[in-house]
């Protein structure tokens, strides 16, 4: 296997997710969907290194279950993130602030743990059924998966919210000057993030 071009292929499938996730859901969580699966992967692959440094024969292709993991920590995001969108786009508080939008995530975060744990346990019961039955080559790739998706979890539920929330307010202190355009008769003010405006592209975050 050629592993510089399994690593030039996950960079650039992580690279497409991440300018999806800006575009999708802002850029504080955006950024939170690269530094996450980061994280995860540097702590599934510390995991062996250490087991290999204490003399277990680890396969090579057990780094194919850190793109795994990976990818698994996308789809727990997605939940939360969609979930969030929702309850900002139904809000009519028109209330910006930092304290506001943290009880959104908080509520939204609470209200997507159970499909966040329906997608963990079907993940978890899937790998150790592959793990169990497959072959043996492969059987390390699927523990790669559920440390992942266990680490995964936990990052999710517990530390996501805090961490994109204070990028959020970050880039809510940057300031962008616009001009003012000229509008006949007065329109019903829009509700805005107070994170810089981001372009609307239809069908992805219209």
């Amino acid at each position: 296997v050629d592993w510089t071009k399994v690593l030039i292929a996950m960079s650039i499938a992580v690279g497409v997710i991440t300018l999806y996730m800006m575009l999708r859901y802002r850029l504080s969580r955006g950024l939170a969907s690269i530094v996450y699966p980061i994280i995860i992967s540097l702590i599934v692959l510390g995991i062996f290194a250490l087991v290999g440094a204490l003399g277990a024969a680890l396969p090579a292709n057990i780094a194919v279950g850190v793109p795994m993991a990976t990818f698994f920590f996308y789809s727990l995001f997605i939940i939360f993130a969609n979930k969030e969108r929702e309850m900002v786009v139904e809000d009519k508080s028109k209330d910006n602030s930092f304290e506001h939008r943290q009880e959104i995530s908080k509520r939204a975060i609470a209200i997507a743990a159970t499909p966040i744990f329906s997608a963990t346990i079907i993940t978890l019961f899937v790998a150790v059924v592959l793990m169990s039955f497959g072959p043996a080559l492969s059987s390390y790739l699927y523990i790669a998966l559920i440390f992942g998706a266990a680490i995964a979890l936990v990052a999710t539920l517990y530390t996501l919210v805090n961490f994109s929330n204070v990028l959020y307010k970050a880039f809510s202190n940057i300031k962008i000057d616009r001009p003012e355009k000229r509008k006949k008769g007065k329109t019903a003010p829009k509700q805005k993030s107070a994170e810089p405006e981001e372009a609307i592209f239809i069908g992805i975050n219209d």
